[in-house]
């Protein structure tokens, strides 16, 4: 598997908020993943963590500015048709329903603190979760996929196929 991607890219960007962290200031586990930047995170690009079709763009009164995109992928990608969506962007995503989107590259909107459910801090970071129903976000814990382990098990697939084609040289 190497199609999932890292959806902020640049000087001091940094994982934040894992799914199902169930730290002392949470009421109830994480449902998703979180990035930002050292520094600061708003207005900074959200790049698509899979190629997809966008099916939805909302402002959701809970979770902001939102994107879902429904994954399609050529490379026999096991999770073709689940969902991954994205919250809190800044404002409206330029992208439009019907919009095929390819992984790592494309931009899906901008980083930003919409929406009601954020953290206590109200810091505009990129809050996303993956799950075969079309609305990743209305779902329970146990029906989400880990983003960070599919993007960690990715990088590591491409570098594998990096290091072969290396050798083979």
């Amino acid at each position: 598997m190497k199609c999932f991607f890292e959806p902020i890219k640049g000087v001091g960007w940094e994982r934040r908020d894992e799914l199902g962290n169930t730290a002392p200031y949470r009421s109830s586990p994480h449902k998703g993943c979180d990035w930002g930047f050292k520094g600061g995170s708003e207005g900074k690009e959200i790049l698509a963590i899979h190629a997809g079709v966008v099916t939805a763009v909302t402002n959701n009164p809970a979770l902001g500015w939102t994107a879902i995109v429904r994954i399609e992928c050529a490379d026999n990608c096991k999770y073709v048709g689940e969902h991954i969506e994205y919250n809190h962007m800044l404002e409206k995503p330029k992208v439009k329903i019907g919009e095929k989107v390819t992984g790592g590259n494309y931009v899906i909107g901008l980083i930003g603190a919409t929406g009601s459910s954020l953290s206590a801090s109200g810091a505009n970071h990129l809050h996303a979760s993956m799950a075969k129903n079309p609305v990743p976000g209305s779902q329970g814990l146990e029906a989400k996929r880990d983003l960070f382990k599919l993007i960690d098990e990715s990088k590591a697939g491409r570098k594998a196929v990096k290091d072969a084609l290396a050798a083979g040289k």
